[in-house]
């Protein structure tokens, strides 16, 4: 009887270091793809998340005639009566809209009609709600974390700076300072828009770096001064992203509009549409070479805008 005997070999070194190189370069081709993909998911939950925000504060304005005013400063109080309670703090855009966010039990906990944000970060049991993370007003393409480290809180405890939590949405104060539809003590209604509802910016992004992203529940004030007046509104007056000015004149990303998207920002728009506004966009500081940018940002310039 004769036996057959197979001989069984596994592989050469040669021959797994080809597989292995393959499988790198399939990986290497499809992860493009898949950040790709991830970053559309992104993208369009910032989309949708401008698109509350226009829903809720157009909902406001159906209540109030009005939209919210960007912060409250009552200067005039505390010129009368040297109060610091009258100057100390004030609720913003952002806390306004809570119960057209279906926030009604963050809004009735913060208790705006007889509390400034100063009462919350005093008393241990509310301050949480300031720490407490919204999804929102949060990009998920920005990976900083939540609690803002960028914009403390200085003054409302004594020898403590107090964080809270980050928002990536700031509302726009205009070209000029104050020419957009949200400002100090602004009252502003849909109306007021002369350059029209579809050619007028009223919430745009803001980055974490550099540009020191946003915060939601309030700003701490000063007697001569908004201490950070801008962590919830901005300018386009300074290049979105980068923050530059004219020739000369320092760049501030904290006051520009800003996002970690690829290539601009997004927009809520008056008219409640949401546009993408790439970062390319015509721009100038002086006012004989402003563009188009610099047009969006002001509620009533009378430069006529044909489409964007």
């Amino acid at each position: 009887m004769v036996r057959h005997t197979s001989l069984r070999r596994g592989f050469t070194l040669i021959e797994l270091l080809v597989v292995i190189a393959v499988i790198a370069v399939l990986i290497a081709l499809l992860l493009p793809a898949v950040q790709r993909i991830r970053e559309a998911a992104r993208l369009t939950q910032c989309r949708n998340n401008l698109k509350q925000i226009g829903l809720a504060l157009h909902n406001y304005h159906d209540v109030h005639n009005t939209f919210p005013f960007a912060l409250a400063n009552d200067k005039r109080a505390y010129n009368a009566t040297q109060n610091p309670l009258f100057i100390d703090s004030s609720w913003v855009w952002s806390v306004s809209i809570l119960p057209q966010l279906e926030q009604e039990n963050l809004w009735s906990q913060l208790a705006t009609e007889r509390n400034r944000p100063k009462q919350i970060f005093q008393d241990s049991a509310l301050l949480p709600l300031f720490r407490t993370p919204l999804p929102v007003f949060v990009c998920p393409t920005d990976p900083a974390r939540e609690l803002n480290d960028k914009r403390p809180f200085r003054t409302m405890l004594p020898g403590e700076e107090v964080l809270i939590a980050r928002s990536n949405y700031v509302a726009n104060n205009g070209n000029e300072e104050d020419t957009g539809p949200f400002y100090e003590n602004s009252i502003v209604a849909i109306t007021d828009l002369q350059d029209g509802s579809s050619c007028t910016f009223l919430v745009g992004e803001r980055a974490t770096p550099e540009q020191f992203a946003a915060i939601w529940s309030g700003v701490e004030l000063d007697v001569e001064n908004l201490t950070n007046r801008w962590a919830i509104q901005a300018n386009t007056r300074f290049r979105m992203n980068d923050g530059a000015a004219g020739s000369g004149i320092a760049p501030s990303p904290i006051q520009a509009f800003g996002s970690q998207h690829a290539g601009g920002s997004q927009f809520l728009i008056a008219d409640g549409a949401v546009r993408f506004i790439s970062e390319n966009i015509a721009w100038g500081w002086e006012e004989e070479n402003r563009g188009l940018y610099n047009w969006l940002g002001d509620m009533s310039d009378g430069v006529e805008i044909i489409e964007f």
